[in-house]
């Protein structure tokens, strides 16, 4: 039997001595966390303890411009007529559990909050630019988003956060709050979308590079001087 049985506050206090697990913060362990206070607070927030802050819409602006591109100009190969399809079901069917509501009688992750986008007529191409451009900002930054978690927990929240957030009566509070997707759902919704568009994304990655190759050729050519 453990030493811990029916002892929490001796588990609290033997673990809070021990410093937090993340390499190079030596600051306790808060409560029965492997992380400190700070990194606890990173990991529930953002996915990662080693996330100081979340992606910004500003930090993938130029991806998001690249694949818009890429996408007006091959709107009907077949790997982006697949990935739309499947957005669309999966707002489709998010609007079934979102009205009426129905949490958890779906099997696309976070399906209300997806009924939310469709209500909003976001455009199914918007939903593929935005996850096709954190993804391949995540490939050529993997620093900022550390992590397979922190990876998927962010894709599924930049999606969801087309819209605003939901406001709902909370009588506890005698006011209205706003309704955040739970983490679960976050990461779930994430690992659907990378499993079905990260391969399109790749392909987007690798035409945007081979076009500024080719434009940076042009542009050495262009400083050659002819005889």
């Amino acid at each position: 039997m453990s030493k811990y049985t029916n002892n929490w506050p001796l588990a609290y206090a033997d673990n809070q001595a021990k410093p937090c697990s993340v390499r190079d913060c030596y600051y306790p362990r808060y409560g029965i966390s492997k992380y400190c206070k700070s990194h606890k607070s990173n990991d529930y927030r953002l996915g990662d303890p080693r996330m100081n802050r979340a992606i910004r819409e500003s930090d993938y602006r130029g991806e998001r411009n690249q694949v818009r591109e890429v996408i007006e100009k091959n709107t009907e190969h077949p790997a982006v007529v697949k990935a739309l399809n499947t957005i669309q079901g999966m707002l489709k069917e998010g609007a079934d559990a979102f009205n009426p509501p129905r949490d958890g009688t779906s099997e696309i992750p976070a399906a209300y909050h997806l009924g939310r986008l469709h209500y909003h007529n976001i455009d199914p191409v918007e939903v593929l630019v935005r996850a096709a451009a954190l993804l391949i900002y995540h490939y050529m930054n993997p620093h900022m988003i550390p992590s397979t978690k922190a990876l998927t927990f962010t894709l599924g929240w930049r999606v969801l956060a087309l819209v605003p957030m939901e406001r709902m009566s909370d009588p506890g509070k005698g006011r209205r709050v706003y309704r955040y997707p739970k983490e679960r759902e976050k990461r779930e919704l994430g690992e659907y979308l990378w499993d079905r568009i990260g391969l399109l994304a790749y392909m987007i990655k690798y035409k945007a590079e081979e076009e500024q190759r080719e434009q940076e050729e042009r542009s050495r050519l262009a400083r050659i001087p002819l005889e």
